[in-house]
């Protein structure tokens, strides 16, 4: 199988008169085991329409394999948590053969506890500096839940204090128009009973004096009748005594026929 080459686009290359820069930024080696078995050498060759001549303009540019270097360990390497290792130290210290005549001592194979030991002392630092960024997280997410926690309660009891506030105002000023609504009903109440009373005098008075002129009146009546009736029962009188003292006439005064 031939080794695969991908291009990388950001490299600078130079073109020339073969044209291979072009190629080289769009070509791509093939590999056989990347062309489906139902295809055949005719399909591969029209897969891959290169020249020698192109090919070697290729191959020309193509940078050698750098030396293969170890490794980083990987992220999920990394993040092994320190009791897995201890975990494995415990499980080769108790898989270990005991010591002859030994029952607390074990023959532990040297070069996989180091290997683990070493594997420790690289994972513990990430352990340790994970926990402590999770717990400088877990504080300012504290602090910054404490402080909304106290801008919440702070500003609740501002507007606690306002609505208070409010309320007492809005009372003070309800019990003044209250006491103004009270002072005006007991003014038209003064002022109603002092109308009413003075109506009641007057009517009184009215009354009275009404009834005192017809009493008088009567009086005068009566006086005014038993003077009408004197004054009749003298001209009566006076009338009889005239009637009295007039002469009678005889038949003999009168002619005869």
């Amino acid at each position: 199988m031939s080794e695969a080459y991908e291009y990388d686009p950001d490299a600078q290359y130079e073109d020339d008169n073969t044209g291979s820069a072009e190629v080289a930024q769009h070509g791509r080696h093939i590999e056989i085991d990347d062309v489906p078995q139902s295809q055949s050498q005719d399909d591969l060759e029209m897969a891959d329409p290169v020249d020698p001549q192109t090919q070697a303009a290729i191959n020309a540019y193509i940078p050698e394999p750098a030396p293969s270097q170890p490794q980083a360990p990987s992220t999920e390497d990394q993040f092994t948590t320190a009791y897995d290792i201890i975990d494995q130290i415990t499980a080769l210290v108790d898989s270990s053969p005991s010591v002859f005549l030994s029952r607390t001592q074990v023959r532990v194979e040297f070069a996989e506890l180091d290997s683990l030991l070493s594997e420790l002392k690289e994972v513990l630092p990430v352990q340790l500096e994970r926990a402590s960024a999770l717990m400088r997280e877990a504080e300012r997410r504290l602090e910054n839940a404490q402080s909304q926690a106290d801008a919440i309660v702070d500003n609740a009891q501002a507007k606690s204090v306002q609505i208070i506030n409010d309320a007492n105002a809005q009372a003070r000023i309800l019990a003044g128009q209250e006491n103004v609504v009270n002072l005006a009903t007991l003014q038209a109440r003064d002022i109603l009973r002092t109308a009413q009373e003075k109506a009641n005098a007057l009517t009184k008075g009215a009354n009275d004096y009404t009834a005192d002129s017809m009493r008088a009146l009567d009086d005068q009546l009566v006086e005014l009748r038993h003077s009408i009736n004197t004054g009749l029962q003298v001209l009566q009188e006076r009338q009889q005594m005239a009637m009295q003292d007039l002469p009678q006439l005889t038949p003999e005064d009168y002619p005869q026929l």
